[in-house]
This record gives structure tokens, C-alpha cells and sequence, in this order.
């Protein structure tokens, strides 16, 4: 892209090493409440630029691989 910005309509599956930027429109936790409240996974909805939304869901592993990798930057 000329302007180096990527939109979510842009993307494909697969891995890339494009970066956007969003919007978090809402964000929900599941936890397992026999478990004393253990967060499962956590499900967003992301909005872009052109009011694009797409749905995200992590489970409690990506979760955690996530936060290692905020916590190296």
C-alpha cells in the first residue's frame, strides 16, 4: 500500500508481518466459576479506520504468550 497503512478489509489469513491499528469496541471475559473465577479466554471486537469490525478470540494460553511478550518490549 502507498501510505504503508493496513486496514482490516486488507487482511488475509495467514500470518503477516503487517501491523493496524484499532479501536477495542468491546471486550468479554469467560471464567470458569467452579474453578474460583479462572479467566478461560477472552473474546474482542476490534473496529478499524473504515469502521471495519472483526471479532478476536484468545484462549488463557495466548493470553498468557501475549502478556510475555508486552512485558520483553
Amino acid at each position: 500500500m502507498a501510505n504503508g497503512m493496513v486496514f482490516l478489509s486488507d487482511l488475509q489469513t495467514g500470518r503477516s508481518s503487517s501491523s493496524i491499528q484499532v479501536c477495542l469496541l468491546r471486550f468479554w471475559e469467560a471464567r470458569n466459576v467452579w474453578r474460583g473465577g479462572e479467566l478461560m479466554e477472552v473474546d474482542m471486537l476490534f473496529l478499524d479506520f473504515h469502521a471495519t469490525m472483526i471479532p478476536a478470540k484468545l484462549t488463557m494460553l495466548q493470553v498468557h504468550e501475549a502478556h510475555r511478550a508486552v512485558e520483553m518490549v
